[in-house]
């Protein structure tokens, strides 16, 4: 018989959208447990934020943070060693995303080669400059718009985007003015 792995993510998925309860969700997810069937969240959150999460919902199986910036599997969950993972705190993580230190580097690169002014969230000194800095004006038609996802995850940051997706992009695209360092 075949066995079900459900991948999930949680923002309006597994968690409601308006409330974050996971009440709704707890007769599938008792089932699931019951059968056998690993539960794997998907998820822009961080490991801290996700770890109390699985708590609650008494799941022990991998999970995938900061939108596929890493993949945390619990030690011992296969019976065959991860070479390419490192060991952190019970989990063997594999890191699919750059470093936000080496994002920053680049993007202030990139600044200078092209000339462009950059301020980033690494470079304000309180939480309130950079939450002002989402209400900045508008940049001009022909640029591109501040990412949320990247914002979010430059404040608490240390993955960003993975290497599958655009380890970068996320960032080089955000406006110059306001932009995710």
């Amino acid at each position: 018989m075949a066995r079900l792995i459900v991948f999930t993510d949680l923002d309006g998925t597994l968690l409601d959208h308006s409330t974050y309860k996971w009440e709704a969700a707890q007769p599938a997810l008792r089932q699931l447990r019951l059968s056998g069937s690993p539960v794997v969240l998907c998820t822009s959150k961080t490991r801290a934020e996700v770890l109390p999460l699985r708590d609650q919902l008494k799941l022990t199986d991998p999970f995938v943070t900061e939108n596929g910036g890493a993949i945390y599997i619990p030690r011992n969950y296969f019976p065959f060693a991860l070479p390419t993972a490192q060991v952190e705190a019970g989990y063997q993580v594999l890191e699919l995303g750059q470093r936000y230190t080496n994002l920053v580097r680049a993007l202030e690169e990139a600044a200078e080669t092209s000339g462009v002014k950059v301020r980033g969230f690494s470079h304000m000194k309180s939480p309130s400059s950079a939450a002002s800095s989402a209400t900045a004006p508008a940049a001009p038609a022909s640029a591109s718009s501040t990412s949320p996802s990247c914002s979010r995850r430059a404040r608490r940051g240390r993955r960003t985007a993975s290497s599958a997706g655009s380890s970068s992009a996320a960032c080089a695209g955000a406006r110059a003015d306001a932009s995710c360092t």
